[in-house]
């Protein structure tokens, strides 16, 4: 139902744009954030985390492809060590594709991705006003847990790690 594609230079462009704007519109939602800190905080931690782009080590960028070959999201994970977890850094099932099965079977086949690499737990952070995806988060079996007051949601994928 879906592949899993690395993002392309041009895709990632486009993205980042996105990702950067949806960001500041997330961070100015928790009322913590001005306009002008948003905007600041989001550029700051993006070109922090994708020091070079596309080629940033142990981050993976991908794009969702349902079975036409049409792009229907993306997701975002890093690589924290070899062998305890990633952390998903973005994750987006565009607007015309949702409720549509697309979100859990792109978290489906990332869990399916790390198994194969022996990767026992997947981790998120979520924004708590985000209801649609945390109700999504907690139905594929992630676990919420507060870290230094923020929301994140953990999931043990159960990788054997002997190989």
């Amino acid at each position: 139902m879906i592949k899993l594609r690395k993002m392309m230079e041009d895709e990632y462009i486009d993205w980042k744009k996105w990702s950067i704007s949806n960001y500041i519109k997330e961070l100015i939602a928790t009322g913590e954030y001005s306009e002008i800190e948003a905007k600041e905080e989001a550029e700051e931690d993006f070109n922090s985390y994708l020091t070079n782009g596309l080629s940033t080590t142990n981050h993976h960028l991908f794009v969702a492809e349902n079975d036409n070959g049409t792009s229907v999201g993306m997701i975002w994970y890093e690589t924290e060590s070899p062998d305890a977890r990633v952390f998903i850094a973005d994750f987006v099932v565009y607007d015309e594709y949702r409720r549509m099965g697309y979100g859990s079977a792109i978290l489906a086949e990332v869990e399916r991705i790390l198994k194969l690499n022996a990767i026992p737990c997947i981790r998120l952070h979520v924004f708590e006003h985000n209801t649609t995806a945390i109700k999504l988060y907690e139905k594929c079996g992630f676990t919420p847990i507060k870290i230094d007051g923020s929301l994140y949601m953990e999931k043990q994928i159960g990788a054997n790690s002997h190989g």
